[in-house]
């Protein structure tokens, strides 16, 4: 059987003003699953601080 491939989210988020930018990365295959579960998304968050905020000191 083969794997079905989810729908993958990757993100930047500043810590100091909550500001987001997608994250334009190549998606390989989904990590194995338990027997008996579906896979329907897969989130990837990269946390830190934006330019404005690093120049301003967060």
């Amino acid at each position: 059987m083969r794997a079905q491939q989810a729908p993958a989210t990757h993100r930047l988020v500043c810590r100091a003003c909550g500001r987001t930018e997608p994250v334009h990365c190549v998606v390989g295959a989904h990590p194995t699953s338990p027997a008996g579960f579906l896979l329907e998304a897969a989130e990837v968050v990269f946390r830190g601080y934006c330019a404005p905020c690093r120049s301003t000191g967060g």
